[in-house]
């Protein structure tokens, strides 16, 4: 029985599909806009590092398994992404519109 991250990988497919969704280029951008990032060079390298995995994660891939992990690892650099991007944000919101579709994951 496992824990974490390394355990939930085969059910990339099935975990948080909304935030999945979520994690475009589009609405990331809106994101680091809204909360007045977007200037940050180190947050802008790890949203076009986080496209490409995003990207590799909804390719297709030969093997089952790798699609998952790929996919798996995706979502985990979104969710550390959108962390460092809203910040004390995801506990205290201020109310922009924009979050919205980020609370609850």
């Amino acid at each position: 029985m496992g824990t974490g991250t390394a355990a939930q990988a085969g059910s990339a497919n099935s975990t948080h599909p909304e935030f999945q969704e979520a994690l475009t280029p589009d609405t990331l951008s809106e994101l680091m806009r809204s909360t007045w990032t977007w200037d940050d060079r180190a947050l802008r390298r790890d949203l076009s590092a986080l496209l490409v995995e995003i990207a590799a994660g909804r390719g297709d891939v030969a093997h089952q398994v790798i699609g998952s992990a790929l996919r798996a690892r995706g979502l985990a650099t979104g969710a550390r992404f959108v962390a460092n991007v809203l910040g004390p944000h995801l506990v205290a919101d201020v109310g922009s519109a924009l979050r919205g579709q980020f609370r609850g994951f």
